[in-house]
């Protein structure tokens, strides 16, 4: 009886730890992809908003990728809205694959056929993305310590853009 309590609870404390996870369980960073095709759908969601594009692939059938991007709720304080992808735009992605699908991957940036260069870290409220410490310092309080509470984001560009990427609790 003692070891069935056991087992149940340790079985209880697993399930939440799984809850927020780390994405470099389901990506790989070191394995960028580049997905190029046209914009099925646009998932603005929570936890993860999703790209999903429709790819020709060499033998002429159309293969479904699935992109995973931050949560909307992050996304929609920079401005972003259910319009940033139109459905059949265009559409160059970079990313990082995922471990264990071949048509998944992380979206870091995309090039547009408007001729946007899109990264997570862009806003579309008229602001400009700015690093964690320059948002953490600039919200300091009056003692002059730091707020980090707030919702990172990446310098504009990302790591392949020229500048560290850098995160926070979200990304």
């Amino acid at each position: 009886m003692k070891t069935s309590v056991i087992g149940l609870m340790a079985v209880g404390f697993a399930a939440p730890a799984y809850a927020h996870h780390s994405n470099d369980y389901h990506f790989d960073r070191n394995v960028d992809v580049t997905v190029t095709g046209t914009v099925k759908e646009f998932r603005f969601i929570n936890p993860h908003s999703r790209l999903v594009v429709d790819v020709v692939a060499e033998n002429g059938d159309v293969v479904t990728w699935d992109c995973e991007m931050g949560a909307a709720n992050g996304l929609k304080r920079r401005g972003w809205t259910d319009e940033v992808f139109p459905s059949g735009q265009g559409i160059v992605i970079q990313g990082f694959a995922a471990r264990r699908s071949a048509t998944e991957c992380y979206f870091d940036y995309a090039d547009v056929g408007d001729g946007r260069h899109i990264t997570t870290a862009d806003s579309f409220d008229g602001t400009l993305p700015v690093s964690v410490v320059a948002a953490a310092l600039d919200d300091a309080a009056p003692l002059g310590v730091p707020d980090f509470t707030r919702v990172w984001h990446r310098v504009a560009g990302g790591s392949r853009g020229g500048g560290p990427r850098l995160g926070g609790p979200n990304n």
